[in-house]
């Protein structure tokens, strides 16, 4: 099991830390033997399964294990209903929770928490035909917060949202969600070591709402991150929560709406570019999603962006050679990308290309989302993984 610790987590005995190695070893598929675990006691058995894992349909290539062109992260997705606060009253909401291969520390609890402007899910969704499939709208997985959050210590849960009004989570609804993967145990708020909160889009009304309630202790909360969803709301209620301005960012696409709080860090991104760079990448990985589900999808004749791999930008100033600044590659890349977006509409253009073949996986029946919508949720998935770096 998965075992919690008073005090904040404090010292830990061998066997509490051995259990610990059982319980994460086994939840990530790795069914690793007691025996390996003991280093060497003569047992061969090996743990069971102790929760259902979800297989999904992914979009980023970085999730797709292209050996079997199926999921690589079916092992460590897991979906659950818990009754959720919400603007309604508490209401059965389905929620995703992911366990990256690095969040195995049982002396220190880590979540994040993604507050979806759609599902978190993939239940309820169609996959299949590719025509016609509503998938994208788990934003979890459009945004590809799986593969951004796999080499971190962070655990997360994707919270839909809820057109009107909001979905929260307090504190006792992480522990529930920490129990639904770990059956057997039960959780109490102290038991989470820190939290982490994002929100993009429609989003932030349940981010709004679990800061405002307070449940969260603020010296827990780690870091708050928001996608293009800054709004005076939400900035008071930050600053209400008293989270510390060295503890916010924002990134602004389409909302000019920056954080207010003294010390919080708002990175402002062209449109075009994140659009381009979305564009660019959907496509480079349509043939690996197309795949997964068994769809035909004719080939890109048109120019697209010769992009790092995903993770690879960064806002961040002093980062590694290994990282690439997305506002200097967007000014480097400005003619390529102009080019892209002045002909997205065009017969041959991006987006007249990946709404044809529906490679966002956001099918309409009435008519696909416009371009300025696409740079609000595409540019995403490019620097989700700041969230938990």
């Amino acid at each position: 099991m998965m075992t919690k610790h008073g005090g904040g987590f404090g010292g830990v005995s061998a066997r509490e830390r051995r259990e610990a190695d059982l319980f994460y070893a086994d939840l990530m598929g790795r069914r690793t033997s007691i025996a390996a675990v003991d280093r060497g006691r003569a047992r061969s058995e090996t743990l069971a399964e102790v929760a259902t894992a979800t297989a999904w349909t992914p979009l980023r290539a970085d999730e797709i294990d292209t050996a079997s062109n199926t999921d690589k992260f079916a092992a460590q997705t897991f979906e659950t209903t818990i009754p959720l606060r919400t603007d309604a009253g508490r209401i059965d909401t389905p929620v995703s929770i992911f366990m990256p291969r690095l969040g195995r520390s049982a002396n220190f609890i880590q979540v994040h928490v993604f507050f979806s402007p759609g599902t978190a899910t993939q239940a309820g969704l169609t996959t299949r035909p590719a025509a016609t499939s509503t998938a994208g709208f788990n934003a979890v997985m459009m945004h590809g917060l799986r593969g951004s959050t796999d080499a971190s210590g962070w655990i997360m849960i994707g919270v839909p949202g809820r057109e009107p009004g909001f979905v929260a989570m307090d504190a006792a609804d992480i522990a529930t969600c920490l129990g639904e993967i770990n059956p057997g145990s039960r959780y109490q708020a102290s038991d989470i070591g820190a939290v982490r909160l994002s929100a993009h889009s429609r989003g932030y009304r349940g981010l709004k709402a679990t800061v405002a309630a307070g449940t969260i202790p603020v010296a827990k909360i780690d870091r708050v991150v928001i996608f293009d969803a800054v709004y005076a709301s939400l900035n008071a209620a930050l600053g209400a929560a008293r989270i510390p301005g060295s503890k916010q960012f924002a990134y602004q696409v389409n909302v000019g709406t920056r954080l207010s709080a003294t010390g919080a860090t708002n990175i402002a991104l062209d449109a075009a570019a994140m659009r381009a760079i979305g564009y660019s990448r959907l496509i480079a990985d349509t043939s690996a999603a197309a795949r997964v589900i068994g769809a035909t999808v004719p080939a890109f004749t048109g120019s697209t962006l010769t992009l790092p791999p995903r993770g690879t930008f960064t806002t961040r100033a002093g980062a590694p050679a290994t990282m690439t600044n997305i506002n200097a590659f967007a000014a480097a890349n400005r003619t390529a990308i102009r080019s892209i977006v002045s002909g997205e509409l065009a017969a041959g253009g991006a987006k007249t290309y990946i709404d044809a073949n529906n490679l966002t996986r956001l099918f309409q029946p009435t008519r696909p989302f416009d371009a300025a919508i696409l740079s609000h949720h595409l540019f995403v998935a490019e620097l989700a993984h700041e969230i938990v770096d």
